[in-house]
């Protein structure tokens, strides 16, 4: 068991973008992302570069640190490049450690980033999310898992947000520059004053997009309260969770980084 200030560091690898976290106890005092890169080549010298940033003064020393990897391909690179920073192994996150079991198809199937997730929801609001409770991912995919009492039953992944955005039109939407910018195109930055119904063409696809996303997910959840004949509590993960949370009917728990306290915990507990 780590001491309560013991430094560690938690590594996500996402599929576009990878996220360092580095805890002093329970506490996320920095963090550093990059884009993930598309092959393995080079990708030592990446994550080494890194973990040199977010650890600074405490970097060659052994620590612990926690990975959790959707691209099995880097798993080994990632763990070599801690090795040569810190002279520590890297642990890969086991989902068999957590304080659930996996009704899912194989089990093992599950993305390690959805079990962290859950795992990090329960640390972070305990009893307060009830017997049940739909963990809702806004990544590079719009991801929902669900738990219910100690059991996490499975869920939905679909196209995140900017993915969604790219593929209007086939990605050949031509909008006409104005409000929107230079080229007629806006980022996905204000989610606050959204309406049920665009203006413009871009406010049309915004629209769709953000709200759409958000009607998804509260679909998603009144089924699943449904299914299981009682009500489910809704926490909201990832990058664009903290600006879509306003935008729920319904209140809502919000954390960006559940996975990372996921892991902290799997490091915590073994």
């Amino acid at each position: 068991m780590m001491e309560c200030e013991t430094v560690t560091v938690t590594i996500k690898v996402g599929v576009t973008r990878t996220t360092l976290a580095r805890h002093r106890g329970s506490v996320i005092e920095s963090m550093r992302s990059s884009p993930t890169p598309l092959s393995k080549n080079d990708s030592v010298v990446w994550m080494r570069s890194l973990i040199s940033g977010l650890l600074g003064e405490v970097f060659n020393k052994r620590i612990e640190g926690a990975l959790v990897c959707v691209i099995p391909e880097l798993e080994g690179s990632v763990c070599r490049a801690w090795k040569m920073s810190t002279g520590g192994d890297l642990r890969l996150f086991d989902p068999a450690c957590a304080p659930f079991t996996l009704d899912y198809r194989p089990p093992g199937a599950l993305g390690r980033d959805r079990s962290a997730a859950i795992w990090g929801a329960l640390d972070r609001f305990g009893a307060a999310l009830g017997k049940a409770f739909m963990v809702a991912d806004f990544g590079t995919h719009t991801v929902t898992t669900v738990w219910h009492e100690g059991c996490v039953l499975g869920g939905s992944i679909a196209p995140g947000l900017a993915l969604q955005r790219k593929s209007v039109g086939g990605g050949r939407v031509i909008l006409v520059p104005g409000r929107e910018g230079k080229e007629g195109r806006k980022k996905l930055d204000r989610f606050h004053d959204k309406r049920g119904f665009g203006q413009s063409t871009s406010e049309s696809i915004e629209a769709g997009v953000v709200l759409g996303s958000v009607a998804a997910v509260e679909g998603l959840r009144r089924r699943v309260e449904r299914e299981l004949g009682q009500p489910v509590s809704l926490v909201l993960t990832g990058g664009f969770a903290c600006r879509l949370s306003s935008l729920f009917s319904q209140g809502v728990f919000c954390n960006r980084q559940l996975v990372h306290y996921g892991a902290w915990k799997f490091l915590s507990c073994s």
